[in-house]
This record gives C-alpha cells, sequence and structure tokens, in this order.
C-alpha cells in the first residue's frame, strides 16, 4: 500500500491513466498517474495526482493477497483547489483551497484505523457538520483510542500519517488568533 501511494504521487514518466507497477512479488498494482503536454512543442510537463477518495471502499486486494489496487478516481485531481471526498477521510486542508497530496497520506492513516479496528473513523459523529467540525478541531476519531491505548507503534504509525495536517491545524489557529 505504501509503495502504491509513493506512486500515486511521484510524477509519472508515461501518459496515461493507470500504471502497472511491483509489489516486489512480480504481481502489479495499479495507481493513478497523470502527465499532460506542458507546450505545444510536445514537452511533457508531469502532475502529481490527488486520489481525494482515498478510502477502504477503493482499495483492493487481488485474489491471491499480494498485491493491491486503488481504484475509484472519479475524483482525482491534479490542482488540489476543490471540496470531494467521503468526509470521514476527508484531511481538514480539504475543505480549503489549495491542499496537496498530504491529504491522501491522511486518508491512508484514517484507512488503517478502520481495518484494524473495524470501524469507520468519526462513525461516532451522526452527522457530516459533526465530522466537519471534529476534523477542523483536530479531534481524532474515537476508535484511535483502541491503537493509542492497545498497539502503540500503529498508533505512532497513524500519527505521523496525521502529523502534516495536525501541523496544518496548529497553523491555521495561529494565523486565526493573530500570533
Amino acid at each position: 500500500v505504501l509503495e502504491c501511494l509513493h506512486y500515486l504521487h511521484t510524477p509519472s514518466q508515461q501518459n496515461t491513466n493507470s500504471q502497472s507497477i511491483s509489489n516486489g512479488n512480480g504481481n502489479g498494482s495499479t495507481a493513478a498517474s497523470a502527465s499532460t503536454s506542458a507546450s505545444a512543442g510536445g514537452n511533457l510537463g508531469k502532475k502529481i495526482v490527488i486520489h481525494r477518495d482515498l478510502k477502504c471502499d477503493n482499495i483492493f486486494m487481488s485474489t491471491s493477497g499480494k498485491g493491491i489496487k486503488i481504484g475509484d478516481l472519479g475524483l482525482a485531481t491534479t490542482d488540489g483547489k476543490s471540496v470531494m471526498g467521503t468526509p470521514e477521510f476527508m484531511a481538514p486542508e480539504m475543505y480549503e483551497s489549495g491542499y496537496s497530496t498530504t491529504v491522501d497520506i491522511y486518508a491512508f492513516g484514517l484507512c488503517l484505523l478502520e481495518m484494524v479496528t473495524g470501524k469507520t473513523p468519526y462513525i461516532e459523529c451522526t452527522t457530516v457538520i459533526q465530522i466537519y467540525k471534529n476534523v477542523l478541531a483536530g479531534i481524532l476519531p474515537e476508535n484511535t483510542r483502541v491503537l493509542e491505548h492497545g498497539w502503540p507503534e500503529a498508533y505512532r504509525f497513524l500519527l505521523r500519517c496525521l502529523l502534516p495536517t495536525n501541523l496544518y491545524i496548529a497553523h491555521q489557529a495561529n494565523l486565526r488568533s493573530g500570533s
């Protein structure tokens, strides 16, 4: 999965929408890539793809269990300027214009949280507005406690996935307070 995320956020040398990459076992995984023509002269400019809707429902394992595919690229973008995605997996910066691929790393951390706990992040919230408020306030989903107390290594990994977003929240809070 990490290899797919790295590939997803690495500019492609190909001009295709789907690339096969090896997971080390000879099995291919699919990840998005995009490139566009940078000039009429045919020079290729490389664009990084932001999936924007990474969640467990969009991660597929091969029947052998040795490969994965990241699917549903319908919301993928290269500019990070619009608010789209599944609220439970959306990073705070997605609610404003100008986000980057860190939103996919944030979502990946929440996917791992769901895989380990069996519960969707922010399941305690009953409305999208509650999720939005919790995310912008930097409040982690309740099921992170399972990791914090029962699997500290996984909890630290989750925090590393969320760290760029948490730094963003702290920065925004400082801007609002005038610090």
